[in-house]
């Protein structure tokens, strides 16, 4: 049932409801003017991206200050399907001027997905969190020194050189040792498109994780090319791999970026920059794989709080988080942390009536009358029939 009509009844105040279309069929009569509703008219649409009306009638409860506030930690838009997450999202993209919408589908989680080294340790229960939250971390630090000096293609590598010398003092020192590193290795990115960017990314990674189980245990390598089966010795040896490989230096060379940013790039306290990261609960990769890559997300949401003028925001349904959380559960996790940055959004009798005014009388404006219609006007009044 459209959101919108929920309203609606809502506005009537009644458990049972009529049919929308027998009321758009009709004319209504209010006190001073006769009021006909086309066969074409609606109210909105389900989905944010298609809604007309979303730009004049927006309605915040609340939460659009809190996200957009750097300072104030709640960053992920935590909802049922229709509550409003994508509109917040992009009612911020409309009100600010640095706004980055990253779609996972760019983020060439597909290709991750194919990765067979990588899948193999994701479905043996290995942990790779770490290398996911290091892929997410590439993918933001990319996206937002792009949006930062304004990198759009190659063209522009002479200005990005340019800017990067003026931080050859700090990157010499061994603070920074890491981040000199990264950005020596992948400067050849800034002007690549996401996808792409992130597919040498984890190219990379797959290579280097591929090389260090042939080095240390070739056995099990062609096993895990074939598809034989794993023994549960085998597996505690990946493990070791594993975990041995999230604390190498090509790992470890992006644990300071976001403190190289927020003391470096994003120094302007007059500029506040946010990432957004929406359909997060479409088919964009296989489940076991995905409930993984948004739980570094969310992670990484925690270790980006220390920009000042930056915010990673991210839309996500109720039952969606509650899989990911149950799904990535390690031990010594602390859930409270995650719901401590969750925005929940819930609208009272009070927003769903002030959204249907707005709406309604967005909809009849300079068309039959002067004066503002509300769900009054078009409504039967409780205990009227319908038909």
């Amino acid at each position: 049932m459209s959101c919108y009509f929920y309203a609606l009844v809502v506005a009537w105040g009644q458990k049972q409801y009529c049919n929308f279309g027998d009321l758009m069929s009709k004319n209504i009569n209010t006190d001073t003017d006769k009021i006909y509703f086309r066969s074409d008219d609606e109210l909105g649409a389900m989905d944010a991206a298609n809604d007309s009306f979303l730009d004049q009638c927006f309605i915040d409860t609340g939460i659009a200050n809190i996200i957009s506030d750097c300072k104030n930690p709640k960053s992920i838009l935590l909802g049922r399907t229709g509550a409003g997450k994508s509109a917040l999202l992009m009612n911020l993209e409309n009100m600010h001027d640095h706004v980055i919408r990253i779609k996972p589908i760019d983020v060439s989680m597909n290709y991750i997905s194919s990765c067979n080294v990588i899948n193999n340790f994701v479905n043996l229960g290995i942990n790779l969190g770490p290398v996911f939250k290091t892929l997410w971390r590439h993918v933001i630090t990319l996206e937002l020194i792009k949006k930062v000096y304004n990198l759009n293609d190659a063209q522009d590598k002479s200005i990005f050189y340019r800017i990067m010398s003026t931080f050859d003092k700090q990157m010499r020192t061994p603070h920074y040792k890491e981040c000199n590193a990264y950005f020596q290795e992948w400067n050849d990115s800034f002007w690549d498109d996401t996808e792409k960017g992130t597919t040498k990314f984890t190219n990379k990674i797959e290579a280097s994780l591929a090389s260090e189980v042939m080095t240390r245990v070739p056995i099990i390598s062609s096993k895990l090319e074939s598809g034989a089966t794993i023994s549960n010795e085998e597996i505690k040896e990946l493990r070791v791999i594993g975990q041995r490989f999230v604390q190498n230096d090509q790992i470890k060379s992006l644990n300071r970026i976001f403190d190289f940013l927020d003391k470096h790039v994003l120094t302007n306290d007059q500029k506040s920059y946010y990432v957004i990261v929406d359909d997060l609960d479409t088919s964009w990769v296989e489940n076991n794989l995905k409930y993984r890559i948004i739980r570094a997300l969310i992670d990484i949401i925690n270790d980006f709080r220390g920009i000042r003028n930056a915010k990673v925001i991210i839309a996500l349904r109720v039952d969606l988080l509650d899989h990911v959380m149950k799904i990535t559960r390690q031990h010594g996790d602390q859930e409270e942390k995650v719901h401590d940055i969750c925005a929940n959004l819930i609208w009272t009798r009070k927003d769903l009536i002030n959204m249907i005014d707005k709406r309604i009388s967005f909809l009849f404006k300079n068309r039959y009358t002067k004066r503002s219609v509300t769900h009054q006007d078009i409504l039967p009044k409780p205990g009227d029939p319908v038909n």
